[in-house]
């Protein structure tokens, strides 16, 4: 392969792990966000019983 041809496949392979790292790392915090309002949802219904 020639330097262009393999740059242009680490630089695509690369791309790929940012894009897939950047999902997980909003993802997570989305369901983490998910998680906290439906805890103080539970949370403030035990406390009007």
């Amino acid at each position: 392969m020639s330097v262009y041809k393999t740059s242009k496949k680490v630089r695509y392979m690369s791309s790929i792990i940012f894009v897939l790292l950047m999902a997980f790392v909003v993802g997570g915090s989305y369901l983490a966000q998910q998680n906290k309002a439906g805890t103080e949802m539970t949370t403030d219904s035990l406390n009007n019983l």
